[in-house]
């Protein structure tokens, strides 16, 4: 009896497990560990077999896992029953091509985790995600998502993942993630983004991976991640950015990496990299990067691991680059174009373990001699693939591995110029300019700088308007014609000396005045190519009368264009922008500008009067053409309202109020949009830079 009973019990058992796990048509089911809500769970594999129709208010005996991928689905009403599933904790709906999320109904009561990667969404409606409040992790990733509504994730209060990574958003809305108090990850990579606004993440206090990479920075406020207190991990990598954001960065408390590879940085000046707690920093693959500064990594107390390398361009790291790293274990300085790495550096970093800089042309010559000959630093540090490493010269040992050369190496060499800068250069009357000039050797050389006058100077001198940094740079504060000529770089030690020449051709000043109108009595003008560096005024000059000025006018920065006035009519003008300098004569730029003549506008009226009946017969026939057009546009414009209408219902009316909720700071047309058309890039920056001071500054009368 008992035995038949055992049978029973098992029988039972076993029709109700095979009930549990009930496989539809050609779908695999097994147990899957799903590590982004740690859980494993029944899984019901039906993707790619076309699978379109689900059992009406299927039950699922425990939770489980639903793959309904590349089925080729349209819009959610395309999957019947999706809303019947129960015990639903994760749902993958990735490759189909559901293009709205109006329709959107499932039974959210345990899902954890949906994946709507690779459809075709554009729009996030506001509260798209009522029916699944309990979500822990949404992928909205590789869609055509432009516009968020400002409640596009309002019921998703329990998300701790959010992948927003391969879409079309330009601008972040800081009302997105006004819920999200409890996100841990945001993928926000491969986007159109161009700005961060300040405090946009302000309310991602537990946020501890940010992932910004492959969009369209070029710079970052100071307040850009502020509420970020308890962010792990930072990517920057692949944007437009040319200086670092260092402020930015300094708030954050314990970083484990911060990546900055694949941008536009052209070096590394002192400070560049000040006080930022992180364990791991990368700066790679930067195709501008030129020279790494003295002090431009300094004071990181728990950097541990630098990566720089594969810059392609990237010539000197000043041996005193990485000042108070004293926690520096790792050095990756790989696939550069170093010419030496000296000792000094190393002896620097007292916790540095290992140091790559295979891929480099290495000069053999005794700089580097510290790699084979001093015992101590072989057997406190790793040279990584030091077999791999090739001298470039001295000729006698290029294209030969350096492990493999004599151990014995000269204690003193002559110095040796590093090629950074070109045999002539073109700069703007008016404008800075600097030449680089770094050299290297045994002992340490100095270096002069000889002028076209046959001035010397030396490091830390100044002279006028040109001074020579302590890092060997000469700078000018402005170019004049006379600093046109050769300028030579002399480095030298007690083993000798070396120079490098450069010509420097100075151009006519990029600033020059545009006529805006002219009338007799006064004429109007604006101008262009000016320098925030530099002051500028207007003069207005009687031809023939030794340079005897009728008016004078200095220009403001918020000044864009201005009216001479009390004029003579019928009267030629020289209108010149003069550049002002300290110890300077001015240098102008003029152009001859004749007023109107009463006269002539009189006997303008009186001449057009022929055309007066011309014109308006002409213009009768214009606007009944007019009219004409303008009715078909307006029936054609119906038409495809309607059919709009009929795809779409009510969801376009959302998405216009989306948009004007996510961007914030849509500009009105104003002079500045005119203006574009006469002026550069550099001027409409000039403006935008300027606006504030504008705003708050009156102009004397």
């Amino acid at each position: 009896m008992e035995y038949l009973l055992f049978i029973l019990f098992a029988s039972i058992l076993c029709a109700y497990v095979a009930a549990s796990r009930q496989c539809y048509f050609s779908c695999n089911c097994s147990e899957r560990l799903f590590p982004s809500i740690n859980r494993t769970l029944y899984t019901l594999d039906c993707g790619f077999i076309g699978f379109n129709s689900l059992p009406i208010n299927a039950t699922l005996r425990r939770q489980s896992a639903f793959i309904l991928s590349g089925n080729g689905y349209a819009s959610f009403l395309d999957i019947t029953g999706l809303l019947g599933i129960r015990n639903l904790a994760y749902l993958d709906l990735s490759h189909n091509k559901i293009n709205t999320l109006s329709n959107f109904q499932v039974n959210g009561d345990f899902l954890k985790e949906l994946n709507l990667d690779s459809n075709l969404l554009d729009y996030v409606p506001a509260d798209a995600f009522t029916a699944t409040s309990e979500l822990q992790v949404l992928s909205l990733a590789s869609n055509r998502i432009e516009v968020i509504h400002a409640r596009g994730f309002t019921h998703l209060s329990y998300l701790k993942h959010l992948n927003m990574s391969a879409n079309r958003l330009s601008q972040i809305n800081p009302l997105w993630f006004s819920v999200l108090e409890r996100l841990e990850l945001l993928d926000l990579s491969n986007n159109n983004i161009h700005e961060l606004s300040d405090g946009v993440f302000k309310n991602l206090k537990r946020l501890k991976t940010l992932s910004l990479h492959g969009n369209d920075f070029h710079t970052l406020d100071q307040d850009s991640f502020a509420g970020l207190i308890d962010l792990k991990t930072l990517f920057l990598n692949n944007n437009h950015i040319k200086t670092i954001p260092t402020t930015a960065m300094q708030i954050f408390k314990q970083m484990k990496l911060i990546d900055l590879s694949g941008n536009h940085f052209r070096r590394l000046t002192p400070r560049t990299l000040f006080r930022i707690n992180v364990t791991c920093l990368r700066i790679n693959y930067q195709d501008d990067l030129l020279l790494v500064e003295r002090n431009s990594v300094t004071e990181m107390p728990y950097l541990e691991v630098l990566e720089l390398h594969n810059n392609k361009k990237l010539v000197y790291i000043s041996p005193e680059a990485f000042s108070r790293t004293l926690k520096l274990r790792t050095l990756d300085l790989h696939g550069n174009a170093l010419r030496t790495v000296e000792y000094r550096m190393i002896e620097a970093l007292p916790s540095l373990t290992s140091v790559s800089f295979h891929g480099n042309p290495v000069d053999c010559s005794c700089s580097i001699h510290w790699v084979l000959d001093d015992v101590y630093v072989r057997s406190k540090i790793t040279i990584l693939q030091l077999e791999h490493i090739v001298c470039s010269s001295p000729p006698s040992l290029k294209n030969k591995h350096l492990y493999k050369q004599e151990r014995q190496f000269p204690k003193t060499c002559k110095p040796q110029i590093l090629p950074l800068f070109e045999k002539s250069i073109h700069v703007v009357h008016g404008e800075e300019f600097s030449l680089d000039c770094r050299s290297y050797g045994v002992p340490t050389p100095a270096i002069l700088w000889q002028t076209p006058h046959g001035v010397l100077y030396a490091n830390n001198s100044e002279i006028r308007h040109l001074r020579v940094l302590e890092s060997g740079t000469l700078v000018s504060s402005a170019a004049f014609e006379e600093d046109t000529g050769l300028y030579s770089c002399v480095s030298s030690n007690p083993r000798g000396q070396v120079a490098r020449h450069m010509r420097v051709l100075v151009k006519q000043m990029k600033a020059a005045l545009i006529i805006l109108n002219t009338k007799p009595d006064s004429i109007a003008v604006t101008w262009n190519g000016t320098s925030n560096y530099n002051q500028y005024e207007i003069l207005c000059k009687l031809p023939k009368s030794n340079n005897q000025t009728c008016a004078t006018v200095k220009l403001a920065p918020y000044m864009r264009s201005y009216t001479i006035t009390g004029l003579k009519p019928n009267t030629r003008y020289f209108m010149c922008i003069a550049m002002l300098h300290p110890g300077h004569e001015k240098h102008e730029r003029c152009q001859q500008v004749e007023t109107k003549s009463y006269g002539s506008i009189t006997a303008g009226i009186l001449n057009i009067r022929p055309y007066v009946l011309g014109v308006g017969v002409g213009g009768t026939v214009s606007l009944v053409a007019i009219a004409l057009i303008v009715l078909l546009a307006y029936l054609r414009h119906k038409r495809n309202q309607q059919r709009m209408k009929e795809l779409y219902g009510d969801n376009l009316s959302q998405m216009f109020l989306a948009s004007v909720d996510s961007f914030s700071d849509i500009t009105p047309m104003t002079y500045e949009n005119l203006a574009a058309q006469v002026f550069d890039e550099d001027d409409i920056a000039e403006i935008r830079g300027t606006s504030a001071f504008a705003a708050s500054v009156t102009p004397e009368a």
